[in-house]
């Protein structure tokens, strides 16, 4: 067995839900939709936001957030 997935499964253990903001093309605003779903959702309730774009991730520059790591 992967140690990897063991640490996913893990870490997502308390998650209720998964929202996926797609598309098959750039430019089409995927990142201020979810910045924007993830800013009005986390008004009622806990969120985090994942950006996945390995080629050029905005929703930091979205949201104002400089500098910022993720904890363990």
């Amino acid at each position: 067995m992967d140690p990897r997935l063991a640490v996913i499964e893990e870490r997502l253990e308390h998650v209720g839900r998964i929202v996926a903001v797609t598309g098959g093309k750039g430019g089409i605003g995927k990142s201020v939709i979810a910045s924007t779903l993830a800013l009005t959702l986390g008004e009622v309730m806990p969120v985090g936001l994942l950006d996945l774009d390995l080629t050029s991730p905005c929703d930091h520059l979205l949201l104002g957030v400089d500098g910022q790591f993720p904890e363990e």
